[in-house]
């Protein structure tokens, strides 16, 4: 009874690590394992600084709209979702496509647009825009001759350039903003990159 008990117990010691094995290697090769430890030693050594860093940052962004009482609905980021996909297909490319290539999800980037969306209310009254901005900005960035006869000289829209100078603004501000926000906070590291 007892040699059965032992039999039972290895074969589901077996059965356990055959199912878990995803847990433990990523890939064998020829017989020999890859450790996900060792893929996650890796990663840490190519990216982990800058990866802790945007995740450290994004904690921030959020604690700080909590704090604030800022909230994003899933119909703003859907909504923006929506604009960015219509974007893409205007230029003749798939949203998921352009996503796979940079190894993200519609997930990952509803993330991202949640993100923005909270710095930009957060923001607010930082990233505005004047017609004179406006004005300047498409005259600087209007090309004086066209590179060949036939195409028409196109000068960035209104709303182009109104877009573009109101995301050069929230990079800047979400800059300063981080940097106060970690400047303020009590950040334990427990890890050195």
């Amino acid at each position: 009874m007892n040699q059965k008990k032992i039999l039972l117990v290895i074969l589901l010691l077996l059965l356990i690590a055959f199912f878990t094995k995803g847990l433990f290697f990523a890939a064998m090769v020829n017989g020999k394992p890859v450790s996900r430890i060792g893929i996650i030693k890796d990663l840490e050594k190519r990216g982990g600084k800058q990866t802790l860093d945007s995740l450290i940052s994004k904690e921030l962004i959020l604690q700080e709209a909590s704090r604030k009482k800022i909230i994003v609905k899933k119909e703003e980021v859907d909504k923006k979702i929506k604009d960015i996909e219509k974007s893409t297909s205007k230029q003749g490319q798939k949203l998921d496509q352009l996503l796979a290539v940079q190894g993200m999800t519609k997930e990952d980037l509803g993330n991202q647009m949640e993100v923005q969306l909270i710095l930009e209310k957060l923001l607010a009254d930082k990233i505005k825009v004047s017609e004179k901005e406006i004005d300047a900005f498409i005259e600087k960035n209007t090309p004086t001759e066209s590179l060949s006869t036939s195409q028409p000289i196109n000068p960035p829209t209104k709303n182009e350039a109104r877009d573009q100078l109101r995301q050069q603004k929230l990079q800047k501000e979400a800059q300063t903003l981080v940097e106060q926000l970690k400047k303020d906070a009590k950040i334990s590291y427990f890890v050195n990159y």
